[in-house]
């Protein structure tokens, strides 16, 4: 795409916010300035210097990046001795996709920061609307008096940031509330009563102290806000305060009939299944196993790669602590599917004065079903349109068409249709744009090259001189040797149309160089209704022998 074009005459800018210094242009500076960049501007730019004959050219990476947000929940985390709580830390809207998030934890006991990695699960980035992405880290605490006051950190490194950025946050826990218990009135006991009584007491003690068995906690079943077909995704179950140790994890994907049976039989995920039946993926699934003072946790995370035919799908977490009940939590997967195409197309691809436009916005391969189109004209609502679909593929996958008709009149001119898609895989919406050219679009006229690439004398060549992104196709190409027009061996391609309306034409001459030819300078002369003047493309021969 070229950003912006200058012949000595007249500027052209096919971004908006883009600059190049006239000032600072004669003073040999070509320094392309751009304003209020996006993503979309991240790419490989070339500058290009024409001064007949000489060329030269150079090239820069512009690279982009989106600082996140980071948000650390909650702000002010309270906990009770014995119980469980997760924290999450929040990192929205940034780009480019890779980042690396850490947890830190620092004690009173110990000063310095150290690096936590056990019951931490951080997610996938997931993409936003915008081409920018987020992602969710969070940490599983188990309070002990020690973890008061106890510092958590979420340390975040990006491009965007020159050194890691960090917020935190203090734990505070709580001891729990003393249970109420009758005074026991002991009288007229000898010392031999008192000391069986004591060792009777000792032995409960150390039973419900060390020995009891404690049935597990089982959280609801972890999902990322959004799950994308054909993306991967990690379910997370957390089990803790638990004791034994030995407890039985089991996941299971649930065919659609019993995803059926059992949102008619209950609607909490810990009702009792009807049946313990579904494809076992225990095996896909990897086990964290912790321990927290006197008593043990688990992790479980299982990562699958979800289809199209796993929307309204249950998945199931299975908790097996010895011979108690089993614990079952379950979640049922909505699937989406971001469009694969979205475009809007024009009929006719060049739009002329008191003639019909048909403008259709093309939304393809989307899931679910549930699409709204809206057409501005200049940011004005446009009520009036025809829409074909959502219609169903083979594959399960839905498509829409929805266009507009107008008659274009002179004052049309620069008008600017969008067309807004809103549909669940993206946040917010998808904005399309189409401006309508009555003035036509010249053409972007590429360097002469040669064919070979060292001329020789008394051997054919052939120079090719290339036009793209031009509209209306009406274009005349003349060719010249030291400013003499050339006829013979003069020849060009048909004009070729691209999706976009625009046209491309390659023009050639054949000729036979002799010595006498060695350094002539070939021009190729281009006019077209869009432009204010003819633009004009130079190569001197250079001839071996």
């Amino acid at each position: 795409m070229m950003v912006y074009s200058f012949d000595g005459r007249k500027e052209v800018y096919n971004r908006n916010g883009s600059e190049v210094s006239q000032r600072r242009l004669v003073l040999g500076d070509a320094s392309l300035h751009l304003r209020n960049v996006t993503v979309g501007d991240e790419g490989l730019y070339t500058c290009t210097v024409l001064i007949t004959p000489e060329m030269a050219f150079g090239t820069t990476q512009l690279d982009v990046s989106v600082q996140p947000s980071v948000t650390l929940l909650p702000e002010l985390p309270t906990i009770t001795v014995g119980e469980e709580r997760t924290l999450l830390c929040e990192i929205n809207r940034f780009y480019p996709k890779p980042i690396d998030v850490v947890w830190f934890i620092k004690k009173d006991f110990n000063p310095e920061q150290e690096a936590v990695s056990r019951d931490v699960c951080t997610g996938i980035p997931l993409p936003n609307g915008d081409e920018t992405f987020s992602v969710q880290s969070r940490i599983t605490l188990w309070a002990t008096a020690k973890e008061s006051d106890a510092v958590y950190t979420c340390q975040v490194r990006h491009k965007s940031y020159k050194t890691a950025f960090r917020t935190n946050t203090t734990l505070t826990v709580i001891e729990p509330e003393p249970a109420y218990r009758s005074p026991t009135v002991i009288a007229g006991t000898a010392a031999a009563s008192i000391l069986v009584t004591v060792a009777v007491l000792g032995a409960v003690f150390i039973h419900f102290k060390y020995l009891q068995k404690v049935p597990p906690k089982v959280s609801e079943i972890l999902v990322p806000e959004m799950i994308f077909g054909n993306e991967t995704v990690t379910l997370i179950c957390n089990i803790s305060a638990f004791r034994p140790k030995q407890v039985q994890v089991k996941w299971l994907r649930l065919s659609h009939n019993q995803s059926l049976q059992e949102k008619e039989h209950c609607s909490s995920s810990e009702c009792i299944p009807l049946q313990e039946a579904g494809e076992d993926l225990s095996d896909m699934a990897v086990n964290k196993p912790l321990k927290h003072g006197r008593l043990y946790s688990t992790v479980s995370c299982l990562r699958i790669v979800p289809t199209l035919d796993d929307d309204n799908r249950k998945y199931r977490c299975r908790v097996q602590h010895g011979k108690s009940k089993p614990v079952i939590k379950s979640t049922t997967l909505r699937v989406k599917v971001r469009p694969s195409y979205c475009q809007i197309t024009s009929l006719p691809h060049i739009p002329e004065p008191g003639k019909q436009l048909v403008l259709c916005c093309r939304t393809e391969q989307f899931y679910p079903r549930a699409i709204t189109l809206k057409w501005f004209r200049d940011e004005l609502l446009v009520e009036q349109f025809t829409q074909f679909g959502p219609f169903q593929d083979r594959g399960g996958l839905y498509s829409v068409w929805n266009q507009i008709e107008l008659t274009v009149s002179k004052n049309d001119h620069k008008v600017v249709y969008t067309c807004r898609v809103y549909h669940e895989s993206f946040t917010g919406f998808k904005e399309l744009s189409y401006r309508i050219n009555l003035q036509g679009m010249p053409p972007e006229v590429l360097w002469i090259t040669s064919d070979p690439a060292q001329p020789e004398v008394g051997k054919e060549c052939t120079l090719n001189c290339h036009m793209n992104n031009f509209c209306p196709d009406t274009i005349t190409v003349k060719w010249l040797k030291n400013n003499l027009q050339v006829d013979n061996g003069v020849s060009s391609s048909p004009s070729i149309l691209d999706t976009n309306g625009r046209y491309s034409l390659y023009s050639f001459l054949k000729l036979t160089p002799t010595r006498d030819d060695h350094g002539s300078v070939i021009k190729c002369i281009v006019e077209h209704s869009a432009l204010t003047s003819c633009e004009e493309r130079s190569y001197r021969l250079h001839l071996v022998n």
